[in-house]
This record gives structure tokens, sequence and C-alpha cells, in this order.
């Protein structure tokens, strides 16, 4: 039997049109859908289904509508096709979808904090210049050192190390443009600066952390049933470990999803499902581990060509 993990995406994957095949074809995926938006108060549905892709785009709209289509795709794995989880895990927004994932927190609970996380970040965007780029070609130690010399100029930090070669930086304009500008000195061909609102997982990010930091005092979070991996540490939340902490460090910290991945890999899992929106994560396994099978799930077509068995 084969060993299965459920993979989250974060922010960025999201796009018009995205959950609509689930919620026409799946009760399940309904159900999700119509309690997401009863919670939040607005139409979430027209805005994922045929909303304006400006409208999609917004922090405090785009998080918690991915976690509600993460959320409807994993219920209909489990509920319709019977695909349990041994693992779970998340790239940054997508932690919260692996921690409902894991039953350590209600998706109520996951929904109302993704929105406030949302509002807070981009609140914490406006009151600072601060933008990210993606550093394709380079490793670990030369990302750091172009971090460190750039830092004259602002305050900046890693962000994301994604995958081998994709190590995304974050900070104050002056000093990203400065590390960017020592990366293609040094002949790092690739770098791509994101369309982002601000410096996510950043000092720049303080005033979100503190915010949603007593937000997480009014739920409740259990221990995972279901190993879930943690952005900050790389490794699965444990006994001892402070999920609430972890959490709001999430937001100021850098993803260590390359580690979450490689953590969830030694545990023998051998097939991956991305359930929600895009294929991002799926992309990133194939420069992790191109030996692992990563299946997409956000459309009927996606579970109807499912093989039987998995």
């Amino acid at each position: 039997m084969r060993i299965i993990s459920f993979i989250f995406p974060g922010q960025g994957s999201q796009y018009v049109g995205m959950g609509k095949s689930l919620y026409e074809n799946y009760e399940s995926a309904r159900c999700i859908f119509d309690k997401a938006e009863d919670i939040l108060g607005f139409a979430l549905k027209t805005l994922c289904f045929d909303g304006s892709g400006e409208d999609i785009l917004k922090t405090d709209i785009c998080q918690p509508a991915i976690l509600t289509c993460s959320t409807a795709a994993m219920a209909v794995l489990k509920d319709d096709y019977g695909i349990i989880p041994s693992f779970c895990g998340g790239l940054s927004l997508g932690e919260y979808s692996g921690l409902v994932c894991s039953g350590a927190l209600l998706f109520e609970d996951a929904l109302s904090l993704v929105q406030k996380r949302g509002r807070f970040m981009q609140e914490a965007c406006e009151e600072t210049e601060g933008t990210m780029a993606s550093v394709i070609g380079s490793d670990e130690n030369k990302v750091n050192e172009f971090v460190r010399e750039a830092a004259c100029e602002g305050v900046i930090s890693v962000a994301n190390m994604n995958c081998p070669g994709q190590i995304v930086i974050s900070g104050e304009k002056k000093a990203v443009y400065k590390a960017v500008e020592l990366a293609k000195a040094a002949g790092i061909r690739k770098i791509i600066e994101l369309k982002v609102a601000g410096a996510y997982h950043s000092p720049l990010m303080e005033s979100a952390k503190s915010k949603l930091r007593k937000e997480l005092e009014t739920v409740v979070i259990k221990r995972p049933s279901v190993k879930c991996a943690s952005n900050v540490l790389g490794t699965f939340y444990s006994e001892t470990d402070d999920i609430k902490d972890l959490l709001s460090d999430q937001v100021t910290s850098p993803v260590l999803w390359q580690k979450c991945v490689e953590s969830i890999i030694k545990e023998k899992c051998d097939l991956f499902f991305e359930p929600g929106c895009g294929r991002v994560l799926t992309g990133l396994m194939k420069r992790i581990d191109t030996s692992k099978t990563c299946i997409v799930i956000e459309k009927k077509e996606d579970l109807e060509s499912l093989k039987t068995g998995v």
C-alpha cells in the first residue's frame, strides 16, 4: 500500500474559476463552500468562480478563498474517494489547510484566522516599502552572502527555501534591488521580482505577526492526529511545540518548504496529492525528488482520472 501525503498551496495559486468544477459535481465540496460563505459574509463563490482577477488578488480575499478550495478538494478526496493521508503540510498560507487536514484546527477557525492574517499582512505592506525576488540557479550559501551584503541598504532576509536552486528573498526595496544586483554580478542569470504587495516572511511583517498572535489566542488548536509539517521548523510539529507561536513566527520567518517535503519523504511517503488550486507544489516536487508522484486535484477530471488502488 502506498503512503500518502496531502500538500496544500499558498497565496499566488489562486485564479478565477477555482473550485467551480468541484462545487458543481460533489456535495462534500458544496458543503465547504457554502459554510465558508456563511462565515465570511461575502460572495466567496462568485469571487472564486466568476469574479474578476483583480478581486481574487486581494490578500484578505484570496487567503480564505484558497483555504476553502483546498479544504473542499480534501473533503472530496476523503469523503468521496476514501483517500486518507498519513502526512500533510502546506506552503505558507497552505499550512493552515494542513492543520485542518491534521485535525488540529477546525475549518471555521482556520477560515477566520486566514482572513484576518491576510488583512494584517496587507496592512503591514501598506506601512512599509517592500518587495520580494526569486533567485533561481544559486545555492543557499551564495544567496545568504548576497543578503548579508545588501543589508547595508535596509531590511532584507531569505523568505522561502522552495526547492534546490530556487530561493526567495524579501525586504525593503532598496535592499532587495541591491541583492539582485549582486546576484547578477555573480553570474546568476534568472532573478524574478515577484508581483506581491510587500515583503512577506520578513521582519517587515512584524506588525502582522503581533496582531495574528492575539487572534490565535481566541481559537483552540489541538495536537495533530496526522503528522503535519511546520514551515518554520522544516519538520513535523512535535508534542512539545507551541503551534500558535510557530504560526505567528511563520509570518516573519523563512518558509522551509524543501525541508518540509524532505521530512515527509523520509517517512517513506511516495504519493503526494496537491488539493485545491494550481500546481505550484507539484512543480516544486519535480525539483526536490523526481521519483515521487504528485497529483493535482482541482477539477472533476482530476478525480476521475485517479487509478484504482491509490
